[in-house]
C-alpha cells in the first residue's frame, strides 16, 4: 500500500530544514574556514541532522591552458562559503536528467560533504563516483542525507570531467586523456588531507559508485596512482571489467573531433592548442556517444592506466581490499531501450526473429571483428528460447544477453579473483522492483534501480519523486545499513562496533568454494541468499566463447599456412611432401 503524505506534513518538514539554517555549522581545516548548512533528517524511527557541505573546490578550474591537463590542486584559504552546489561539468546525454547548459561550466571541480551531527570520531568515509557513461552526471545530483544520517558515515559526492573535456586522448604527452580519472584521485587525495577536519579517518575511507561509476571503482583498484587512497570498495553495475568502460586508445576519435571542428591536426601540439579555444558546449555537443559505443572512456596512459584493468586483474596487480559488488537483475532492458525508445511505451514490445539475429550479428561484428559469424551462431543458440518462438521471448532473451555479458559475469569475474586472493568479497542481485517505478512491468529491475535503495529515496520527501511502497522504505534502511558496515568494518553484517545485524539474514561471503561457494545476497523483501549467480551463461562467456575465437584464430592460421605453403612437386614422395607441411606449420605456429 502506497503511504501517501500529506502537503502540511511535507510543508512541516521543509520548514525543519529551513529552521535548521541558523546557526550555520563551520569547520576548520588546516588552512580555511568552510561554512556550510544543516539538513534534518526524519524517518526509519530516526531524526537526525546533517551538515552539508556543498561546492568546495578541490582544484583550479581546468580552463584555458588547464583544459587537457591532469587537475592542479587549489588550496583553500580564508572564509569559504559552501552553502550552494558548484555548477556542473560540461555535458551532453540522453534524456531529460541533463543538466540545463546554463547551470554548467568548466569550472566545476568541486565536492560535498555529508556530516551527521553529531560529528563521529574517527568515522567512516564513503565517496560516491557517480555514472553516467562518463559524459554526464553531476555529485550534486545525489541527495546523500538519508544515508549519512542512517548510517552514521560521511558521504563525499563529486563532479569530475565528462566527454571529450575528461578524456580526450592523444596518445602521446600532449594529451594523454584520463583526466576525469585523475580528477577522482585529487578528490581522494584532497580527503586524506583535510577528512579528519570533518571527524572522518582517512586510513577508513570507502568508494563506491554505480555503472561508470562503479567501472572507475574497479579502476582505482589497479590503477597505482589510486594506491593507498582508500581502504574498501564498492562497485554497484560496473567493475574494471566493464567492457563499455574501456578501451587501449582513443586517438582515432580525438582526430575525428579535430577535424569536424576545423582544427589542423598536424601534431598533436598544434591541434590541442586549436581545441583549447572551442567553447566547451560545443566540444561536448559535437560527438553524442551511445553508452555501450562511448569514445571519451579511459584509454591505456602512462599515469593512470599504465596497463589494460584486464591484464592487471589476471596478473593479480591490484590492491587488495574488502569488496561489495553487484547488479540489477535487468540491467540489459536500458540498453534496449535506448535502441528502441518506443518501447517504453509499451507494455509487451516484441522483436522479431529476423531483427534480433541483426541486433545479435551487429554487436557481434563491433565487438569480435573477424570472429563476429562464429561468436554470432554461439550467442543466438544459447540465448534463444526454443520452447517460445514469439517476439516477446526474444525481447526476454536479448535483455538477459546484456545483462549477463555487460554486468552480472564481469562481476563474478571480479568476486572469483578476488575470492582467489583471498579478500572478503560480497555480491549481490537487485531482485526487487520498486513500488514506485514508472516503466513497464516487462522492463524489470532496471540498470541503477539500486541507487535509490542507497541513498534511502524513498525514505526522503517526495518534492519530485514518486511515492514508494513500505516494503521499498524498509528495503532502503536495510540497503543503507549493508553499505555503511560495510564501510565501517568490511562486513555488511556487523556495524561499526562490530555488533551482528539480528533482524537480517547474514549476507555470506563469496567464496570457490566449500559453503558460500559462489553465494549472493538477494536485494529483496526477506533478504534471501542466493548461490551461483547466471553461473551456467558466465561459463557460456567466460571459457566457451573464449574457446570459439581460439578457434578461429586457429583456423587463420591454418589458412595462412596453406597460403604460403610452397607446392610440391610431382618427383617428391609423400613422405618428403608431409615433412614440408609439417615444418611449415611448425614454422606458422611459432611465429
Amino acid at each position: 500500500m502506497l503511504r501517501h503524505r500529506s502537503p502540511i506534513a511535507c510543508a512541516l518538514i521543509l520548514g525543519a530544514w529551513l529552521a535548521s539554517a541558523r546557526g550555520d555549522p563551520v569547520v576548520r581545516t588546516a588552512t580555511a574556514t568552510i561554512r556550510g548548512v544543516t539538513k534534518r533528517f526524519t524517518g526509519a524511527g530516526l531524526s537526525r541532522d546533517v551538515d552539508i557541505f556543498k561546492g568546495v573546490p578541490y582544484a583550479e578550474p581546468p580552463v584555458g591552458r588547464l583544459r587537457f591537463r591532469p587537475p592542479r590542486p587549489r588550496s583553500l584559504a580564508g572564509e569559504l562559503d559552501a552553502r550552494a552546489f558548484g555548477m556542473v561539468c560540461p555535458q551532453t546525454g540522453y534524456g531529460p536528467d541533463v543538466p540545463d547548459p546554463s547551470v554548467q561550466s568548466e569550472d566545476c571541480l568541486t565536492l560535498n560533504l555529508y556530516v551527521p551531527k553529531p560529528a563521529p570520531q574517527d568515522g567512516a568515509v564513503m565517496v560516491w563516483i557517480h555514472g553516467g557513461a562518463f559524459q554526464m552526471g553531476s555529485g550534486s545530483g545525489y541527495d546523500a542525507t538519508a544515508l549519512a544520517a542512517i548510517g552514521d558515515v560521511i558521504v563525499v559526492t563529486f563532479n569530475y570531467r565528462l566527454g571529450p573535456l575528461g578524456f580526450l586522448s592523444t596518445g602521446d604527452v600532449v594529451s594523454p586523456g584520463n583526466f576525469g580519472m585523475l580528477d577522482q584521485v585529487q578528490v581522494l587525495k584532497w580527503v586524506q588531507q583535510n577528512i579528519q577536519a570533518f571527524g572522518g579517518n582517512p586510513d577508513k575511507v570507502t568508494i563506491f559508485g554505480e555503472s561508470a561509476g562503479g567501472a572507475s571503482v574497479g579502476m582505482h583498484l589497479v590503477s597505482p596512482a589510486s594506491r593507498g587512497l582508500f581502504s574498501r570498495a564498492i562497485m554497484q553495475s560496473g567493475t574494471g571489467l566493464t567492457d563499455f568502460a574501456f578501451r587501449p586508445s582513443g586517438v582515432a576519435d580525438a582526430m575525428s573531433l579535430a577535424e569536424q571542428l576545423a582544427c589542423n591536426t598536424s601534431s598533436s601540439r598544434t591541434m590541442v592548442s586549436c581545441l583549447r579555444e572551442v567553447e566547451a558546449q560545443v566540444l561536448v555537443n559535437s560527438q553524442p556517444q551511445q553508452m555501450l559505443k562511448a569514445k571519451w572512456i579511459p584509454v591505456l596512459d602512462e599515469n593512470f592506466l599504465p596497463r589494460s584493468p584486464r591484464d592487471s586483474f589476471q596478473d593479480g596487480d591490484f590492491q587488495r581490499s574488502a569488496i561489495l559488488l553487484g547488479t540489477a537483475s535487468d540491467e540489459g532492458a536500458l540498453m534496449l531501450l535506448m535502441e528502441q525508445p518506443l518501447f517504453l511505451t509499451m507494455q509487451n514490445p516484441g522483436i522479431s526473429r529476423p531483427d534480433y539475429e541483426s541486433i545479435i550479428s551487429n554487436w557481434a561484428d563491433y565487438m569480435y571483428g573477424d570472429a563476429a559469424d562464429l561468436v554470432t551462431e554461439a550467442v543466438l543458440y544459447r540465448y534463444t528460447d526454443w520452447s517460445d518462438a514469439s517476439d516477446s521471448a526474444n525481447r526476454v532473451q536479448y535483455v538477459r544477453q546484456t545483462t549477463d555479458f555487460y554486468f552480472v559475469c564481469p562481476t563474478n569475474q571480479i568476486a572469483d579473483i578476488y575470492a582467489g586472493a583471498g579478500q572478503n568479497v560480497y555480491v549481490y542481485q537487485l531482485t526487487h522492483r520498486s513500488g514506485a517505478s514508472n516503466t513497464p512491468p516487462w522492463v524489470g529491475v532496471r540498470h541503477a534501480d539500486d541507487v535509490q535503495y542507497v541513498f534511502g529515496f524513498p525514505l526522503l520527501p517526495p518534492y519530485d519523486l514518486p511515492e514508494y511502497e513500505l516494503q521499498d522504505e524498509t528495503l532502503s534502511v536495510n540497503v543503507i545499513r549493508f553499505w555503511s558496515n560495510f564501510a565501517h568494518t568490511g562486513n555488511p553484517n556487523r556495524d561499526a562496533d562490530g555488533t551482528r545485524l539480528e533482524d537480517a539474514p547474514r549476507w555470506p561471503k563469496f567464496s570457490r568454494n566449500g559453503t558460500n561457494s559462489l553465494a549472493y545476497k538477494k536485494l529483496e523483501p526477506g533478504l534471501p541468499n542466493g548461490r551461483a549467480l547466471r553461473a551456467e551463461f558466465c561459463a557460456f562467456w567466460d571459457r566457451y566463447i573464449p574457446h570459439v575465437l581460439n578457434i578461429n584464430s586457429d583456423l587463420k592460421i591454418s589458412t595462412r599456412c596453406r597460403e604460403s605453403a610452397p607446392a610440391a612437386s610431382s618427383s617428391l614422395t609423400i613422405s618428403s611432401r608431409l615433412f614440408t607441411v609439417l615444418f611449415v606449420l611448425m614454422i606458422c605456429l611459432l611465429n
